[in-house]
């Protein structure tokens, strides 16, 4: 993913007329950049603009902390309960997901290398897997609170970045399994190469692979080279490469067997889900996603009407980093 100096807006821009998304994508101090690839900072305090806006995320690999410091945000399906609607945890995802906010929106989407949220939350990352676990489950509703306050009370971007890496800083509890991260930057690299090879490679036996992603992860070697397969894709076809070069680069046989793999995994055709995502009328946002490394994640839906009065002066632009 792009590399992402710390909040140095190098693009500021928004569609003429309409509502100013406040969002910015910001890197993590040194200390904290084999933790977390990046952080993704969205504000849109004027209520009925926020609750128009709808947000798709696609299964991934990686982990996220979803800090929701205004109002809560509502998932589209049942298993995500009452988790959805609050700051969470999510382990690797399975299934495709839309969440809405439900009033003003302030939130905090920290997205963790793969294999490195264990540092933090533990390591039996299984758990984690297909869910949302509460900050509040975690770590009490005290220390949930406070995180809450400290980022609605924040002065701004950068502050509240030292926020949320204050929070994380004080809880890493151990280093990443070394293994498995040499192997997820392997099969980042070359997601089609057989696991019983890789696990070869790296002087282990496949099961013993197994159990370290399970413990490390939350999820098999398999099931992450799927997850990673769909990334690569969405990221090689906006950046303009052909459907067919696309299906040799991520290891599948054919067009065909890319099309049916990432229609089961993500619920749309890959084409499909690239033309609602890149070329539709939130292709600038999305773009702007898809250069901060969140392939997985697209806006669905966004306000489009004349800003309220007084809002275009308080909100603030699309920041993009490079």
């Amino acid at each position: 993913m792009a590399k992402l100096p710390n909040a140095v807006p190098v693009v500021k821009f928004h569609r003429p007329g309409e509502f100013m998304l406040g969002s910015a994508f910001l890197a993590p101090p040194p200390a904290l950049a084999d933790l977390v690839e990046a952080v993704w900072d969205v504000e849109v305090p004027e209520c009925d603009a926020a609750r128009s806006m709808a947000v798709k995320v696609l299964p991934t690999a990686s982990s996220v902390m979803v800090v929701h410091y205004r109002a809560p945000a509502s998932p589209d399906r049942r298993n995500h309960g009452r988790c959805g609607h609050h700051s969470v945890v999510a382990g690797v995802q399975r299934e495709t997901v839309t969440f809405e906010p439900r009033g003003p929106a302030g939130s905090m989407v920290v997205r963790f290398r793969p294999g490195a949220a264990a540092r933090v939350f533990g390591a039996r990352m299984e758990a984690f897997a297909n869910a949302d676990i509460t900050l509040s489950d975690l770590f009490g509703d005290a220390a949930r609170q406070r995180l809450e306050g400290q980022l609605r009370d924040a002065s701004g971007q950068s502050a509240r970045l030292a926020v949320i890496c204050a929070f994380l800083n004080a809880r890493v509890r151990c280093e990443a399994d070394p293994l498995v991260a040499e192997a997820v930057r392997r099969l980042r690299r070359e997601p089609a190469q057989a696991i019983g090879r890789l696990a070869r490679a790296l002087g282990i036996s496949e099961r013993q692979l197994g159990r370290r992603f399970l413990a490390g992860i939350g999820s098999t070697p398999k099931q992450i080279v799927r997850l990673l397969r769909g990334e690569k894709l969405i990221a090689a076809r906006h950046g303009g490469a052909a459907w067919a070069d696309i299906a040799a680069m991520c290891g599948f046989n054919d067009q065909a067997h890319m099309i049916r793999d990432f229609k089961a995994l993500a619920g749309i055709t890959p084409d499909a889900h690239v033309r609602e995502a890149f070329g539709g009328p939130n292709r600038e946002l999305n773009g702007a996603l898809a250069m901060a490394g969140f392939y997985n994640t697209a806006f669905v839906r966004a306000d489009t009407r004349p800003p309220s009065p007084g809002w275009g002066a308080n909100g603030r632009p699309l920041c993009l980093f490079a």
